[in-house]
């Protein structure tokens, strides 16, 4: 198996591959995508990176916009922990908090409030990640247990999860499976704490449990077949109960004109809805142009359901 230094190369060299489930939008935000000077270029992933350039008085400035979000947190009896684990995450990484990675413990604390992150009994399955964020956080608060983290995305964006990742936890041991084989071995694997997947080969996740899948605003950005595609997998992952967390925009229209509709994201009558509303902390950003606060272009919606399971999924079982 590949040392964490190998996994990073093997992705780098992957980065600019032609990829069958990449939408029109990432076709032009990775259009400039570059690695230079242990430094990420372009147009990709404008939040969550953390900001590296604050002096002490602007730092001031950040929080005192920040605290309308920290707020939200006091319902959450985790969130206190997630944003200590945020700020560590950040700070060995050589940035800063910002507000990408505030929205991230956010999510997980309302997660951890609604399910009891320490009773889920599969893999956590992070689809989309920025910046490696929310893989980070999972793998923090599960340290020193055997609780895997599969990160799946598109090649040069796993190579953007993977190398935060690695500056946060350099010790954490990385796996870059490169058959569904070697990923069920890299999942009964106790050494293995973070398993990289690229988009094309996402299928293999469903050859093992999928405990919670997560997705942050990222699947605004697909197909629709890729959405479905997803979808299936989660429903018909080896495992007797999986939760799906999803946050991203009302609608959508990529580049190429396709219109992508949260509510006609292929749920089911049957999956059982534990959060479903407007997500408080994803309508609006801060910046130091008055009004200060600004809306979005258009809602962001935020759904935390116990999913359906395929009838593929019970007649093996």
């Amino acid at each position: 198996m590949l040392g964490n230094e190998a996994i990073l190369g093997a992705l780098a060299a992957r980065k600019q591959v032609a990829e069958k489930g990449r939408s029109s939008y990432w076709d032009e935000h990775l259009d400039d995508f570059d690695f230079r000077d242990n430094k990420f270029i372009g147009k990709l992933l404008p939040e969550g990176g953390g900001r590296r350039d604050r002096t002490p008085l602007l730092s001031a400035v950040h929080r005192i916009f920040q605290f309308r979000f920290m707020r939200m947190g006091r319902k959450f009896s985790s969130f206190d922990l997630m944003l200590d684990l945020a700020v560590q995450i950040q700070k060995q990484r050589g940035a800063l908090i910002d507000l990408g990675t505030i929205r991230q413990a956010l999510t997980l604390s309302m997660i951890d409030e609604n399910l009891d992150l320490t009773k889920i009994d599969g893999p956590f399955v992070v689809i989309g990640d920025g910046f490696g964020v929310m893989s980070s956080l999972l793998i923090g608060h599960f340290q020193n247990t055997q609780t895997k983290v599969v990160v799946v995305n598109l090649a040069s964006n796993l190579f953007v999860d993977a190398f935060h990742i690695h500056q946060a936890f350099p010790q954490t041991r990385l796996c870059l499976p490169t058959s569904s084989e070697e990923y069920c071995q890299a999942v009964d694997d106790p050494s293995v704490t973070a398993i990289l997947v690229q988009a094309d080969d996402s299928t293999w996740i469903s050859e093992k449990a999928i405990g919670c899948a997560i997705n942050l605003n990222s699947m605004q950005e697909m197909d629709p077949p890729i959405i479905q595609h997803y979808f299936d997998l989660i429903r018909s992952s080896k495992s007797e109960r999986s939760y799906f967390y999803c946050c991203n925009r009302f609608s959508k229209t990529l580049p190429d004109g396709t219109v992508v509709n949260f509510l006609d994201y292929p749920w089911h009558a049957k999956d059982v809805s534990l959060v479903d509303e407007l997500c408080p902390w994803s309508q609006f950003y801060y910046s130091f142009r008055p009004p200060f606060y600004h809306r979005y272009d258009g809602p962001h919606q935020h759904r935390l359901v116990k999913m359906m399971k395929s009838e593929f999924h019970k007649a093996i079982h």
